[in-house]
């Protein structure tokens, strides 16, 4: 585990860098969640335009309100944005940005756990 997250060696042995490196993981955590969630709100807008235009103010029972926002989530939304974005690029970026907003030092760069096991279900 120590080797997929860096922060558990510094524990383990430790350290005083232990609550830095802590804090970069939980800065990065949420780095990742913000930049993932203004992704998918990019696509927000042109699906939640179809389905009202689609459903025109007209009253519509729940399966078929549920079919016309199936359609238009068909037509507007990405299956897998983040796989279309691509893993790396998100992740680096990410990376590059909590250095470049001064939000973590670049030594901590490598306190940061792997997380791409976390995102092994992009690949099925």
């Amino acid at each position: 585990m120590a080797a997929r997250r860096p922060a558990l060696r510094l524990a383990l042995e430790r350290d005083s860098r232990l609550a830095g490196a802590l804090n970069a993981e939980r800065r990065f955590w949420e780095e990742l969640d913000r930049r993932r969630i203004r992704m998918l709100e990019t696509h927000l807008r042109p699906y939640v335009s179809a389905v009202r235009q689609a459903r025109a103010g007209r009253p519509l029972s729940l399966p078929a309100d549920h079919e016309l926002r199936l359609e238009c989530a068909a037509r507007h939304l990405p299956a897998n944005p983040l796989k279309d974005y691509g893993l790396q690029k998100y992740i680096g970026e990410t990376r590059a940005a909590l250095v470049e907003t001064a939000l973590i030092p670049e030594p901590a760069l490598t306190w940061l756990p792997d997380v791409t096991i976390y995102f092994d279900w992009l690949n099925r």
